[in-house]
């Protein structure tokens, strides 16, 4: 876009990725934002966006101002209501969006898990008379975990994670594929699994997998108890087979080093295998976590596997 390239952020209620409701064009960096256009999608529009535009000049966004000083950032572009082709549908924009950042290094709980060093944000803008208010939680690593604005009326709109999937890359080589969300008495099943990644039968069955599990109790209080057992059953595994693990306590997250030193236990567990040094061929890895009854409440879990590709899998 205006010889730039953005990452396409998709926002939707449908956990599958066929529908989006909402896309941003940004390039986002730890401690910045800069955005580029959007668009929004809202029941059927005759294939086209319910809304859609693009910034004159890209807006910049700083996300680690000083506390509680506000920031100022103004925004011109062109918004289109319905088929963005037709010059007709388009609507000049020029407003200012004010923000502050309220809180820093504070927690919030989402779908897929409690994040801490997070920094809470609020801000408005005008549209054609109209005030809009946000309210956003954005974490450096993870970026945007939750948000809401009071636009459309009477309801407005939210934003929250509720999980987080990293297949890595496509390509030859090592690869790694990253995972995190939350199992509950709604939903007992978790896994994660480099059958996610191309046409799935990629990993090389004679080279070892580093698959790496963490758990912990969402709720602190339980999270604080190390006598507190997860009472779930693991699967560490391939196709065929699995593999013999253990589930150990740790005062230490290897994933979320911002939660360490604040009394948490985390239950790990690793395995580092080949799915049959002497047959050589691909695989798919994974690591499967079911709750069983009697679990004391939901356990937000990540997981990694880092994996050598089968030769000639690209």
């Amino acid at each position: 876009m205006n010889g730039r390239e953005y990452t396409v952020l998709a926002v939707g209620r449908d956990p599958t990725g066929v529908s989006t409701d909402f896309k941003a064009f940004i390039d986002l960096k730890p401690d910045s934002v800069t955005f580029a256009g959007g668009e929004i999608n809202w029941g059927e529009n005759g294939g086209f966006p319910f809304v859609s535009g693009t910034t004159d000049t890209p807006v910049f966004v700083n996300l680690d101002p000083p506390l509680d000083v506000d920031q100022t950032v103004p925004i011109k572009g062109t918004a289109y209501l319905g088929d963005p082709s037709d010059p007709a549908n388009g609507t000049q924009l020029e407003t200012t969006m004010t923000y502050r950042a309220i809180e820093k290094d504070t927690r919030v709980v989402t779908q897929a898990g409690v994040f801490n060093g997070v920094t809470r944000f609020t801000g408005l803008t005008n549209v054609d008379g109209t005030v809009i208010n946000g309210e956003a939680w954005y974490h450096p690593d993870f970026g945007m975990l939750k948000g809401t604005i009071d636009w459309p009326q009477p309801y407005g709109s939210t934003l929250d994670l509720t999980g987080m999937t990293d297949v890595g890359s496509n390509g030859p080589g090592a690869n790694t594929v990253r995972k995190m969300g939350v199992i509950d008495y709604s939903n007992t099943h978790w896994d994660i699994s480099t059958g996610e990644v191309g046409d799935g039968w990629t990993a090389d069955r004679t080279r070892h997998a580093k698959m790496l599990l963490e758990m912990r109790f969402v709720d602190d209080s339980a999270a604080m108890d190390p006598n507190l057992v997860p009472q779930v059953d693991v699967e560490f595994g391939t196709v065929w087979g699995y593999f013999y693990h253990q589930l150990v306590a740790s005062p230490i997250s290897f994933f979320h080093p911002e939660d360490n030193g604040k009394g948490y236990t985390f239950w790990v567990a690793y395995v580092d295998q080949a799915g049959n040094k002497h047959d050589p061929g691909t695989e798919i890895y994974h690591i499967d976590v079911d709750m069983m009854p009697g679990n004391p409440g939901p356990i937000q879990i990540t997981g990694r596997i880092i994996y050598q590709k089968a030769p000639g899998v690209e």
